[in-house]
């Protein structure tokens, strides 16, 4: 037989002696040992190996213990051996801590709607903050888009005469990002055709002086 603590320590070796002598074979022999040490509420794994070698015959030397088993564990004196309906190793059964709470008084309550209040309230504020925050930030960029638009000038016509336009001629909806700076003395029938569709259509430029100059040629074309 072969075992580990979890039998040596808690049966006596004449129990495991008489159960080695029995006439019953290796596998019941096993299964009592495993018994007997759970009824003496073993704290360890128990492992237990019976071989049948031939007939029971006593062991002409006394057992040996190897290993861990040489040195068990100081768990005092084992409880003597009892029998119990069900082969459950022992606990120790805790106390319950009490982890309800209940109130005592009407106050508990209406701290918790209080505090349900302030928590919707900040988060109204947070919210309204956010909002405004994403629209001034919109704001400011159109502004700023605005403003660079009336940075650049183009060439065009008004009222027949070629003109000089400050903003670009693309409008968003309703809003106008253009505005007409002055008329030249130039009108657009006295052109040369290619001139005329090019003025017709406008003729993009970045600066004022960029559409000066366009406009000045225009006018050197005529004479």
């Amino acid at each position: 037989m072969l075992c580990s603590d979890g039998l040596s320590g808690v049966v006596s070796f004449e129990d495991i002696r008489k159960a080695l002598l029995s006439e019953a074979g290796a596998k019941p022999v096993a299964d009592r040992l495993v018994k007997a040490s759970l009824d003496g509420g073993a704290p360890d794994n128990v492992t237990v190996v019976v071989l049948d070698i031939g007939e029971p015959a006593a062991p002409s030397t006394p057992p040996q213990i190897v290993g861990s088993a040489a040195a068990p564990p100081a768990f005092g004196t084992p409880e003597p051996a009892r029998q119990r309906s069900l082969l459950l190793t022992p606990f120790r059964v805790h106390p319950v801590q009490e982890t309800h709470f209940e109130p005592d008084s009407a106050e508990y309550y209406d701290e918790i709607i209080e505090e349900d209040a302030r928590r919707r309230r900040r988060r109204i504020v947070t919210w309204t903050v956010g909002v405004l925050l994403i629209v001034a930030a919109v704001a400011g960029l159109a502004v700023l888009a605005y403003q660079w638009t009336q940075t650049r000038y183009f060439v065009g016509e008004s009222n027949g005469r070629v003109a000089i336009y400050q903003g670009i001629q693309q409008n968003v909806g309703p809003i106008v990002l253009s505005e007409l700076y002055r008329e030249a003395d130039i009108d657009v029938a006295e052109l040369r055709l290619y001139d005329q569709q090019r003025v017709e259509e406008t003729i993009s430029t970045g600066s004022l002086q960029d559409a000066e100059a366009v406009v000045d040629r225009l006018e050197e074309s005529l004479e």
